[in-house]
């Protein structure tokens, strides 16, 4: 039986570097590296870098300086593109699409959260009414809605009651390169000194950094421990409040802001830090708690949304505005030391191959119900 074409608007690929970047590169890389997978793919991306060389690359740069490009690319010249190669499904891994194709084409739509619809002011004006206005028709025209976590699904089938019966809740997976380590010179390279606490998160309002910072003052004012405080991430928006904050800050000698690192930077990152804090507003799933987890840190994380659906650490969740609480589940995290067994316990449940096992026998039966 000939294989369905599977094309995958991989752009988050070559223009992304947070969350849905990553994402997207395990997806497909989980694909390729599967010893029989069940679709012909191609990759639509600004730029061919080899990186996957059984799949086929179609190169459609963005001109980003070329004022309108952008909209004329992603509204007609991809739907063209699919429908010349005779694309029989095209998966959006980034919300946003696809758009344009006739019915006969499969259009898989992967949502990773709704924060710009639920909590709009958290978001540029832009982004946020360009959801608003576009998301609504993606989601009756695709054919497949897959959510990375329950809370997300549930989001969805309440904003949008039309898509409960193509909603599909995968959950993401951790990429086997994140487990414990120890290499004191990655740290010494990034300014970072022992003992700390570690956030990783884009710098941004959705992030409640403010929070965190008020709980480190509370923190180092009871003299409840030497710990520093890390802050890992590339800068957002709104965040002119954050930095004041940071500047304001009685213990601003102990805030480390290393910006964006590697990812084996990162891998260190997780793995020194005496517990790892996730205090964020909402999430869709909140990958860096898996990883964190798996490198054998403790989990201070706020309790709302995927977070808490999540976070193996039930016992370190915290009210989410509340810095006495997080104040206190900091102190609480130095009495939790994960073992191996748990953080193979985490990894079964959350990893890569899992995933793309689910994704493609999902995708395989929308062909199955014709």
């Amino acid at each position: 039986m000939k294989k369905k074409h599977l094309i995958i608007l991989a752009g988050p690929l070559d223009n992304q570097n947070a969350g849905v970047h990553r994402v997207t590169y395990e997806i497909i890389k989980g694909l390729h590296d599967m010893s029989e997978c069940l679709f012909d793919i191609t990759l639509i991306r600004d730029r061919d870098d080899g990186q996957f060389p059984k799949f086929k690359t179609a190169k459609i740069p963005l001109f980003k300086k070329l004022p309108g490009f952008q909209s004329f690319r992603l509204f007609f010249i991809v739907p063209l593109y699919c429908i010349l190669k005779k694309a029989d499904v095209v998966f959006e891994p980034a919300h946003f699409g696809p758009f344009n194709l006739p019915k006969k084409i499969k259009r898989v739509t992967f949502i990773h959260d709704l924060t710009p619809i639920l909590f709009p002011q958290f978001h540029t004006f832009n982004g946020a009414y360009l959801q608003k206005i576009f998301l609504p028709r993606i989601l009756k025209k695709t054919d497949l809605i897959i959510a990375n976590s329950n809370n997300t699904a549930n989001d969805i089938k309440k904003q949008y009651p039309f898509t409960k019966d193509k909603v599909q809740k995968i959950y993401l997976g951790v990429s086997d390169l994140f487990k414990p380590l120890n290499n004191p010179e990655v740290l010494e390279k990034l300014k970072i000194t022992q003992p700390y606490f570690l956030s990783v998160s884009t710098i941004e309002p959705r992030k409640n950094i403010e929070t965190l910072l008020e709980a480190f003052r509370l923190y180092k004012e009871e003299k409840l421990g030497p710990e520093k405080l890390v802050l890992v991430g590339g800068k957002g928006w709104k965040n002119n409040a954050i930095y004041s904050k940071i500047n304001d800050h009685p213990n601003v000698n102990e805030i480390i802001l290393p910006g964006f690192v590697t990812n084996e930077e990162l891998i260190q990152c997780y793995s020194q830090c005496n517990a790892f804090i996730y205090p964020s507003i909402y999430e869709g799933f909140g990958l860096p708690l898996i990883e964190a987890a798996v490198c054998g840190a403790p989990l201070v994380v706020a309790n709302n949304s995927s977070l808490k659906e999540i976070t193996p650490f039930k016992e370190l969740l915290f009210e989410t505005l509340n810095a006495e609480d997080l104040k206190e589940k900091m102190s609480l995290s130095k009495q939790v030391k994960p073992n191996q067994e748990f953080i193979d316990s985490i990894r079964s449940k959350y990893n890569w191959k899992k995933f793309v096992t689910e994704f493609t026998d999902s995708i395989s039966s929308l062909f199955k119900q014709n």
